[in-house]
């Protein structure tokens, strides 16, 4: 199950982010770090002269980081986001009039189905995970072409981590949750998830709730 360019849960560091899209691999990561701790530059500036990543990708890095650090890592309602209000504004000049309207930015997350629970039974917790599949059914509606940013949380024992499928790529979270950009597109987006829950090796048999929670953040 090792894939060193598979997601890994996202912090607000510009490593974290840059590989957690693809951009750089683990690798990759490793040595820039080791890199920086030695000459103390900045890790962009160290990628890029590596030539791991382009300007366009640490431009996008920088643009993810922004957003969460903003959020401060926190998590939003499941609700439609709006970034603008409904804007408006006339120009008289005698009895003419000119109004302008401006259609404000919306990124919409509807649960369409969730599974309410999960059981572990002894042979998952031999084998040490568990597999859920179509577990989630969602609907995002989006307006905002810089895309969206998908919120995971809640994961706690006997979890240890999970790893998700169904998005444009696999998302691998642990308790710390991961924030995952979606590029826009023109349609609404329908997703099936599907689950693969890793167990702690003091896991037991029994029905648990639904261990992980999704919810929506539009990107600036």
């Amino acid at each position: 199950m090792q894939n060193e360019n598979k997601y890994e849960p996202l912090s607000a560091r510009l490593g974290g982010i840059l590989f957690n899209h693809g951009l750089i691999t683990s690798k990759q990561l490793r040595k820039a770090l080791a890199e920086q701790d030695r000459s103390k530059t900045k890790l962009g500036k160290i990628l890029l002269g590596r030539g791991y990543i382009q300007d366009k990708d640490l431009a996008f890095g920088l643009k993810i980081q922004s957003v969460l650090l903003v959020m401060g890592l926190a998590t939003a309602v499941i609700c439609t986001q709006t970034l603008e209000g409904n804007q408006a504004f006339a120009r008289a000049k005698g009895s003419d009039i000119s109004v302008k309207a401006v259609v404000p930015l919306r990124a919409q997350l509807t649960i369409l189905f969730q599974t309410p629970s999960l059981r572990l039974t002894d042979a998952d917790i031999e084998r040490g995970y568990v597999e859920i599949r179509a577990a989630t059914r969602v609907s995002i509606k989006n307006n905002n072409k810089a895309g969206y940013i998908l919120v995971f949380e809640g994961l706690s024992r006997p979890f240890k981590e999970v790893i998700i499928s169904g998005l444009m790529r696999d998302v691998q979270i642990n308790a710390s949750g991961a924030f995952i950009y979606q590029a826009y597109t023109r349609n609404a987006v329908t997703a099936e998830l599907s689950y693969r829950f890793v167990l702690f090796e003091d896991a037991r048999a029994g029905e648990y709730a639904w261990p992980i929670s999704l919810s929506l953040q539009p990107a600036p």
